[in-house]
């Protein structure tokens, strides 16, 4: 009897540590899985960025020649003396006519030169040939990039105009919408935001104010937080 369960629980034992031994296998596979994922992402965003950086060269180099490409219309296009609707007429361009693409001046519409005239046509009225999807592509590109830029500083200023009123550190919690006992108004206004109602009682204790939020309460005893409820 005893020999049975002694080779029964060695035949479990031995069937767990097999699990055991599984599992781990799969547990180092799904990791080298990982690395494999992060460096095919890594490659992707390499190529994104090479192909990017060969439109902008292409666009360069053609501006260099006065011009970014050539496009035609795709329908009757009104020439304008300024990048807007309300600019002054200078010249209807026939369907189909060859324009040559100068700028993108914003609003949609791209300055172009049709025959010897110089003015701004809508994008709804130029083709988007493979050439022109290239050099929209590395305007769009340079939008992002610019627009990345400016989040970035601005975050930077918001950052150092809070460390400037806060200190580093409040200044590190409040960039985290925190809230915490002992935290000034001031610092509670900065990290979530001004309250929907301030309820204010003053007695000779000082002033006791409640912040009113959708689903949360603030409680401060003369200027600094004591207490919430969420």
């Amino acid at each position: 009897m005893w020999i049975i369960i002694i080779l029964f629980s060695v035949n479990v034992f031995a069937q767990n540590e097999s699990v055991t031994t599984l599992e781990n296998k799969l547990t180092i596979l799904k990791k080298e899985l990982a690395k494999v994922k992060e460096k095919i992402d890594i490659i992707e965003d390499s190529i994104k960025i090479v192909e990017s950086d060969i439109n902008a060269e292409r666009v360069k180099l053609n501006k260099s020649k006065g011009f970014i490409c050539e496009t035609v219309t795709i329908t009757r296009s009104n020439m304008r003396d300024e990048p807007s609707i309300n600019g002054a007429l200078i010249v209807v361009i026939p369907h189909k006519s060859k324009i040559k693409v100068i700028n993108y001046e914003g609003n949609s519409y791209w300055q172009v030169m049709y025959n010897d005239f110089l003015g701004y046509v809508n994008e709804v009225s130029i083709a988007k040939t493979p050439e022109m999807k290239e050099v929209i592509s590395v305007y769009d590109e340079n939008f992002k990039k610019e627009n990345e830029r400016y989040k970035i500083e601005n975050k930077n200023r918001v950052q150092n105009d809070l460390e400037k009123r806060f200190g580093k550190e409040n200044a590190s919690r409040i960039s985290r919408h925190m809230i915490w006992i002992g935290m000034t108004s001031d610092m509670a206004a900065a990290s979530i935001g001004s309250p929907i109602k301030i309820n204010r009682t003053t007695g000779s204790w000082g002033i006791h104010e409640q912040w009113v939020y959708h689903s949360r309460y603030l409680y401060f005893e003369n200027g600094k937080l004591k207490s919430w409820q969420d």
